[in-house]
């Protein structure tokens, strides 16, 4: 009885022994694998981030510094004539199209009889402080008229009193009246001397002021009917090129067109304006080498270099639905200044762009 009891322990024992080694080895097992992980993970963040791809490729327009220009008269009108055409080189300043200008010149006409009219009232006005001096003095020997008047009705007066006394001397009633006549003579002194306190208040200055004031507002309308008249004419505002036409003599222009009247181009070297989705942005920098390559890949291919970069996402520029891209995503503008080539690029010519190595390998 005992040797099998003995080997049933001994059979429990190795199986006891057996577990504890097997959860021993775990714990080890655990503690170096986590030690290493932590190892790693450390290096890891220790290691610098790998730098992002600088390679990118997006579409682009071809264009010029100073953008096309939409031109539009300042003003609504009936088209009279057209001096240029489609495609036409002009220079700054050169006339393009001329709206009717008869109602315009009959403002300016207007405008001059006003202004010479303001200025004969300016003339008239800068004579009142000579007029003005010289009615003081007239009203000063006015009130001395006056007064001498009135010493000469009291002199009156206080003989006919003397000769009432009298016993044949004269009536009372021509005493009377000589009374009345002197409360008559010292009413019209103090007349005169309010006549000449209100001339002392007059200040011709003030007259003068506000005819020079309506002499300039006649010359401002002046100047302005004599600009209409000169915005009747529409002109380059710069050296370059006519690209397109939308008008044609007898046309009426209203003050809220719904297209411009011509496009302009400006003369200036090429540019292109490439659009970066926002997702590739970050592998855009300033200085980045550029190649650019018709979108139908025909043609020539130009170099160039990144100049500039916008500092805001945006729409396209460009609102015409393209083939293959997608028009309601936010994009990065940079410009690419092109390199000198023999054959240079057309305006608007939609260009595939290729930057970074990829540029570097083209």
């Amino acid at each position: 009885m005992e040797c099998p009891m003995n080997t049933k322990f001994f059979r429990v024992s190795i199986w006891i022994l057996a577990f504890a080694l097997l959860a021993v080895s775990l714990v080890g097992a655990n503690l170096i694998l986590n030690s290493h992980a932590g190892d790693a993970s450390a290096k890891e963040e220790n290691k610098p981030p790998a730098p992002p791809s600088e390679a990118a490729v997006c579409i682009g327009h071809v264009d010029v510094e100073d953008c096309i220009r939409n031109l539009y008269p300042m003003q609504p009108g009936k088209v009279a004539e057209v001096l240029v055409h489609e495609d036409q080189s002009v220079k700054k300043s050169d006339v393009l199209f001329r709206l009717e200008d008869r109602p315009a010149g009959f403002l300016l006409r207007q405008a001059e009889a006003d202004l010479k009219a303001a200025q004969a009232r300016l003339a008239e006005a800068q004579k009142l402080p000579e007029r003005h001096k010289l009615q003081i003095i007239q009203q000063r020997q006015a009130i001395v008229a006056k007064q001498s008047l009135l010493a000469a009705q009291r002199y009156t007066h206080q003989r006919l009193e003397k000769l009432a006394r009298n016993v044949a001397g004269a009536p009372d009633e021509e005493v009377k009246a000589a009374g009345e006549q002197i409360k008559a003579q010292e009413a019209a002194v103090t007349v005169e001397e309010n006549k000449l306190r209100e001339l002392e208040l007059v200040d011709p200055k003030d007259t003068i002021a506000k005819a020079e004031a309506d002499v300039a507002a006649r010359q401002a309308q002046l100047d302005g009917a004599q600009y209409a008249l000169d915005e009747c004419k529409v002109r380059a505002p710069a050296d370059g090129k006519v690209l397109r036409l939308f008008i044609g003599v007898g046309d009426m222009l209203g003050s809220q067109p719904k297209q411009p009247a011509l496009q302009f181009c400006p003369d200036g070297p090429r540019i292109v304006r490439a659009e970066i989705e926002q997702e590739f942005a970050n592998r855009v920098s300033v200085g980045q080498s550029a190649s650019v390559q018709d979108d139908s890949k025909l043609g020539p291919a130009w170099k160039g270099k990144v100049v500039r970069i916008s500092d805001w996402y945006t729409h396209r520029r460009s609102i015409i639905q393209e083939p293959l891209q997608f028009n309601d995503v936010r994009t990065l503008e940079c410009i690419i200044q092109l390199d000198p080539h023999p054959q240079t690029p057309r305006i608007g010519q939609r260009v595939r762009v290729l930057l970074g190595p990829l540029a570097s390998g083209k």
